[in-house]
């Protein structure tokens, strides 16, 4: 990527920023609008570049932007990545863009021994011009921030270290010195909640249209993984003798509308209307999977044949030329009859590319993530990226719910859109 571009991404980034600051100013005026977004207001409080891009170089793989948000160090661990700027990020198509970005609670500063020099090029006041321009001419050194106090960040690192020894302390007295017993538990600290194998369980539960099964399945575990997957199961549940799942389902509805991807708006109104807690949306149910619907959508190409969704059975048929050549049976009715047909209009692999990047992000493996985004550059990168993942059987695993998840939401997105919902 040239030097010019990166720039250039860090001018796009300011001008999504400014966007919703003047979004957070609607939302605290009318109440009936931030109901509508479903409370996701924005909390990003300033915006600065780091890296190698404040080093001038001609070309570069990307730019590393540290975001400072509304939260506080005991609200926001390092690392963690709050939904309301995943969504900025999504909203605006920045994640389609070589941006890194990090997240720093609001009371700790910026600068520190993984971000060197940061330069502030956003704040609440509006995009930095000053600093835009310095960047473009590349004379920024000026406007570099220095780090904190070297006592002050030692005795920082000190009590993040010591928080972690104390950790470490009570796994090795709690299992009397047993590495295989502290190494057992360190794994199920790591390792993600909802792994491929208990993913499938979840789905044939909820194909078998099982609401103990779907119980059982998600315990009381957290959902923002499988959130999509989860509320189909719990409408499931909601609907047989199994008062246990209206609390199941609440929770599910409040993490869908916290995480607000494509399709969680929607799936979290189906909850809430079970629940009696808000209205039935005025959508036809089709008994239809959302995850189908979703996998159509993605595909499609040159070459490739439309499909219609039979409203009556929820099946999905190719739209062939000669039909009756290819099958050897009758059409099975007339495509163009709106009142028993719809049409479905694939999108292509933009979204799934997308969901890669969006994937990248959240992998806390530096080394693998630098390899996933130089997988995502350049030509072939679908078969790139299964490549990498290849080699990391439980990151591939992750990524694999986590795409589920995503196409779904998509398919339940255009469903709603078209009038329908998944029953």
């Amino acid at each position: 990527m040239r030097y010019a571009t990166a720039v250039g991404h860090l001018r796009r980034l300011a001008e999504a920023l400014a966007e919703d600051a003047r979004l957070a100013e609607a939302l605290a005026e009318d109440a009936r609008l931030a109901r509508e977004l479903g409370g996701q207001t924005p909390v990003v409080l300033a915006a600065y570049a780091f890296g190698d891009l404040l080093e001038g170089p001609q070309r570069l793989e990307r730019s590393d932007v540290a975001l400072v948000v509304d939260r506080t160090a005991d609200e926001l661990p390092w690392g963690a990545e709050p939904p309301a700027v995943r969504g900025l990020f999504e909203r605006h198509r920045l994640d389609r863009v070589p941006l890194r970005w990090c997240c720093v609670p609001r009371d700790r500063p910026v600068a520190n021994h993984r971000i060197t020099g940061p330069v502030r090029v956003w704040s609440l006041a509006g995009p930095d011009e000053e600093a835009l321009d310095a960047l473009a001419a590349r004379r920024a050194e000026h406007l570099r921030e220095r780090a904190p106090d070297p006592d002050e960040q030692a005795r920082r690192l000190a009590a993040e270290a010591a928080a972690s020894l104390a950790e470490l302390d009570r796994l090795v007295h709690g299992h009397r010195g047993d590495p295989r017993a502290i190494a057992e538990e360190l794994f199920d600290l790591a390792a993600p909640v909802w792994d491929l194998p208990r993913h499938r369980r979840l789905g044939e539960a909820v194909g078998r249209r099982s609401g103990a099964d779907v119980l059982a399945v998600i315990d009381e575990d957290p959902l923002g993984e499988v959130a999509q997957l989860a509320g189909e199961g719990l409408l499931v549940a909601l609907a047989g003798p199994h008062p246990e799942a209206a609390e199941l389902a609440q929770r599910c509805a409040r993490t869908l509308r916290e995480r607000d991807w494509e399709g969680d708006t929607e799936l979290a109104e189906d909850l809430e209307a079970a629940l009696g807690a808000g209205p039935v949306p005025a959508r036809r149910a089709v008994p239809v999977d959302a995850g189908e619907v979703g996998a159509h959508l993605d595909g499609g190409g040159p070459g490739e044949p439309a499909w219609r969704l039979e409203l009556a059975t929820g099946e999905l048929w190719p739209v062939l030329d000669d039909w009756e050549a290819s099958t050897g049976e009758d059409l099975p009715g007339d495509w163009e009859d709106p009142d028993a047909w719809l049409a479905l209009d694939p999108h292509g692999s933009r979204y799934a590319y997308r969901d890669m990047v969006s994937f990248a992000a959240t992998v806390a493996d530096r080394r693998l993530a630098d390899r996933l985004g130089h997988a995502l550059e350049g030509s072939e990168v679908f078969r790139r990226f299964r490549d990498v993942l290849a080699d990391r059987p439980d990151e591939e695993g992750r990524w694999r719910v986590f795409s589920a998840e995503r196409v779904r939401g998509r398919g339940r997105a255009w469903l709603a859109l078209e009038g329908y919902r998944p029953a």
